[in-house]
């Protein structure tokens, strides 16, 4: 939900009061991160969108499945990204510190009373 909301500039769902988005989450599917940012790569919006499958079992299970997912399309490189001509920089520690992040908040939301 936050790299959906990271990419797209809002979360997936939304509406008037809290059960409303509660449903949407259980009962909706988002709209398309590319309908809402063209300009995303194709690769990483499929991946946020993966991760936001209803069925558990659709969802990656672990972190390495997330770091691993995510090293494999930081290698696929689009003409958006090199259209902009940016650098190509070390990331290497972006895939763990995402993962990191999203562990960190379901166990902070997981424990909220």
């Amino acid at each position: 939900v936050m790299a959906y909301e990271m990419l797209c500039g809002h979360p997936p769902f939304a509406g008037r009061s809290a059960q409303m988005v509660m449903a949407a989450h259980a009962n909706q599917q988002p709209e398309a991160i590319t309908k809402r940012r063209p300009d995303t790569p194709a690769p990483l919006a499929d991946f946020v969108m993966q991760c936001l499958e209803k069925a558990p079992a659709s969802r990656p299970q672990t972190a390495d499945e997330i770091v691993l997912a995510l090293k494999e399309r930081r290698s696929t490189r689009t003409s958006a990204v090199r259209r902009l001509g940016t650098m190509r920089r070390d990331t290497t520690w972006l895939p763990w510190t995402i993962a990191t992040i999203a562990t960190a908040a379901a166990i902070y939301f997981g424990t909220r009373r």
